[in-house]
């Protein structure tokens, strides 16, 4: 019998000899005998199915992979060498004429100048910068940031910047998270109050902490001092506010106004303040820059009602203000909260 080393039929079977004698040694080829470290496979042996061929799949030999990919490299080392005008980048990569000029003054690609025409020529090495320009702004870098990439940065310093953008972005999740919340809320409450102006009913009161207090909602010159040093980034001036009213026989006593917020520990200090929590006489009103003594008309019209449901209130009441419509006069929408015994 003729036998063929795995040199002689990969030439023949147009595979490399290392695959022939991985199928040797796997009982794939009939016949096929071991001498020392080398394979004799008879003349006349069947090549085995490639395990990794299917029905949808295509495999090729590792010749096949070597001319295919000669022949690709060789596209693209052609190509390479190609220039292209800023028309083709518009079409081909999205981009704006604005945009190229933007990033062309801030440094980040520099094409050349056709010495005829003086046109603007984008290389491929401009064209790998252009894109990659676009895989760092949709990671949440902003040209100017990435321009600053592009200096002789050590890889340390990249991982630093990737670093810090990640922190950056992980922040602005945080926020625009509490911006939603907030606005559905608002939206909320909004939304249930244009249908029920002056109802009355009985309503639970979070536990609200008292932070700050100070005279009048009026006094401007308090708010740096007694107002702003207590809210975070996320927090706004207005939502933040409750005015404290002092009543006996729904006349007006005292008044004051207070920074609020929700408590939120459990085991508070002896010296923390809070309003007065728990069952109240609540309604929803609305006031403009005009009403003059709002409060007073709102406590003689929560007494009237709590009395023909039998509450008595307490001493106090509290006017929260919960939304604003922007115009001339301001709409203003007011919660009023008044403790029962």
């Amino acid at each position: 019998m003729n036998y063929l080393t795995t040199t002689e039929l990969s030439q023949k079977w147009n595979i490399s000899s290392r695959m022939i004698a991985y199928h040797c040694a796997s009982n794939r080829i009939s016949g096929a005998i071991k001498k020392g470290k080398s394979w004799l496979i008879p003349a006349g042996a069947v090549k085995p199915m490639d395990g990794r061929t299917s029905k949808n799949k295509i495999s090729l030999s590792n010749s096949d992979y070597s001319s295919t990919l000669d022949s690709i490299d060789a596209v693209d080392f052609a190509n390479a060498n190609k220039t292209y005008n800023t028309s083709e980048l518009y079409k081909n990569l999205g981009l704006t004429r604005e945009l190229i000029r933007y990033y062309e003054e801030l440094g980040i690609i520099t094409p050349n100048r056709n010495i005829n025409s003086n046109y603007r020529e984008f290389d491929w090495v401009n064209i790998i910068q252009l894109m990659g320009v676009d895989f760092y702004k949709k990671r949440g870098f902003i040209s100017s940031e990435i321009a600053n990439l592009m200096t002789n940065q050590t890889r340390q310093d990249l991982l630093q910047s990737l670093t810090a953008k990640e922190t950056e972005l992980q922040d602005t999740i945080k926020t625009y998270t509490t911006m939603l919340e907030n606005l559905t809320e608002s939206k909320k409450f909004y939304e249930q109050t244009l249908n029920s102006f002056g109802e009355f009913k009985i309503k639970e009161l979070p536990i609200y902490e008292v932070v700050e207090l100070f005279d009048y909602a009026t006094s401007l010159s308090k708010y740096e001092t007694e107002v702003l040093p207590h809210l975070d980034k996320n927090q706004d001036i207005m939502s933040s506010l409750a005015r404290v009213i002092i009543t006996d026989d729904s006349k007006l006593v005292d008044s004051s106004m207070c920074v609020v917020k929700l408590a939120s520990s459990s085991n508070p200090n002896k010296n923390t303040k809070f309003l007065e929590s728990g069952k109240c006489v609540y309604t929803a009103i609305t006031s403009d820059n005009t009403n003059e003594n709002l409060s007073e008309t709102i406590l003689k019209h929560c007494k009237v009602w709590a009395k023909s449901k039998g509450y008595k209130l307490k001493g106090m009441a509290y006017i929260f203000l919960k939304f604003v419509e922007l115009s001339e006069t301001n709409i203003q929408f007011h919660e009023i909260f008044i403790p029962i015994e």
